[in-house]
């Protein structure tokens, strides 16, 4: 279906389900390396599938280097699928599209391998970890998955451990590691952000307690009711509080809500980026005891801030934690070793955990800023799809 035309071919097609307003972390993640590509002069069209049960709209947002176009999708018999492969093709009438985007190993990836053979142009597939792993193993949704990794030209996984397991699966595909980053520099420390994490610190209910951070959406994958119960019988619930950013499912509510089952707790609702280093801060750990993960934010950004993690070696996680360096680690699903670690944290003295501290916030502004993640996505796009290239208007802002 690719149709001839003397016009140089510019831009990326995107597509996700995952981009502001929508939040999360995956949210969060595609946004920025939109925006850094943008920034650096590829031009993007971004196609942000937003699920609802209205009838299918479309809006567009133009931006510099690109457009965003929004659409509000019910599902319903593929018509919004089908609504944006017209949009699709019209614009590619007009101005070819060199390569396209799958953000997500779901719906995304599959139709943007689906619109790239239409179209006759590669694919480059971005793997996020939670994609796969939840979406792999659904009945209804699994063959996506597939469809979308055997139709991209390159994969990308946001963990070794990510890219070895799809690389079994698929010996024959061309699968790279492409880590997320973070922009360091915005996780310092303001004096307005020290006073508010102190205040929290002396607040009675964690008099004589380390301060355990669980931040995000506490999710059946998160583990925290299973993690909270090997604590408990481990007898380390008299030494910790939780501070509890996020949002937390009824059954983990009502656990909390039991001083014989829960530590003392104060819970914060979802609050916005600028609280979030005060909140980091007022924690001597945060606890990650997920059964699954890909690279979740709240990792990278906590460890930026100087706090060190107990975690599960789930997805990237292993890969962020060295084990008593900047951090501690367990075997996801191991609840017994998920106690024993807790317990060494809790046991560490302070001066020891400053130490772990300022490693972990080396390690993420060595490996995982913002500037290694886009340099790796640009060396694969724009060495691998030599159709792509700089339309010399960077982003002003």
């Amino acid at each position: 279906m690719k149709v001839p035309s003397e016009v140089e071919a510019t831009r990326i097609l995107w597509l996700t389900e995952n981009y502001p307003p929508i939040q999360g972390g995956m949210s969060e993640s595609c946004a920025r390396q939109i925006r850094e590509f943008r920034k650096f002069g590829i031009e993007i069209d971004t196609i942000a599938f937003i699920y609802s049960r209205k009838r299918c709209l479309i809006d567009i947002v133009e931006r510099d280097c690109g457009r965003d176009i929004f659409i509000t999708d019910s599902g319903h018999a593929g018509e919004g699928a089908q609504r944006i492969w017209k949009y699709i093709q019209n614009e590619n009438l007009r101005r070819p599209f060199s390569a396209i985007v799958g953000f997500g190993a779901g719906r995304p990836g599959h139709l943007a391998t689906t619109f790239s053979k239409w179209l006759g142009i590669p694919t480059f597939l971005s793997v996020q970890g939670n994609d796969f792993d939840r979406d792999w193993f659904d009945s209804k949704n699994g063959w996506q998955v597939k469809e979308a990794l055997l139709g991209a030209q390159i994969v990308g996984c946001v963990s070794r451990e990510l890219a070895e397991r799809v690389s079994c699966l698929f010996p024959e595909l061309d699968v790279r590691v492409t880590p997320r980053g973070i922009d360091v520099s915005r996780w310092e420390l303001l004096p307005s952000d020290s006073r508010k994490a102190k205040e929290i610190r002396n607040e009675s209910i964690f008099e004589n307690r380390k301060i355990l951070g669980l931040f995000g959406e506490m999710k059946f994958k998160k583990q925290i009711w299973e993690w909270l119960a090997s604590v408990r019988k481990a007898g380390l619930l008299n030494k910790m509080g939780l501070l509890i950013v996020g949002w937390v499912d009824e059954e983990t509510s009502q656990i909390l809500e039991d001083p014989k089952l829960s530590p003392p707790n104060k819970k914060i609702k979802f609050c916005s980026a600028e609280d979030l280093p005060a909140l980091y801060s007022a924690c001597d750990y945060i606890v990650l005891p997920s059964l699954f993960e890909g690279m979740p934010n709240v990792l990278l950004e906590a460890m930026a801030l100087g706090i060190p993690a107990i975690a599960s070696d789930a997805g990237a996680m292993a890969e962020v934690v060295v084990d008593g360096k900047n951090g501690f680690i367990f075997q996801a699903g191991d609840m017994l070793a998920a106690a024993k670690v807790t317990a060494k944290a809790l046991n560490l003295g302070d001066s020891e955990r400053s130490k772990m501290g300022i490693l972990a916030r080396e390690h993420i502004k060595k490996n995982y800023s913002v500037k290694r993640e886009f340099e790796i996505l640009k060396a694969i796009l724009l060495s691998e799809f030599p159709g792509l290239k700089r339309t010399g208007r960077k982003k002003t802002s």
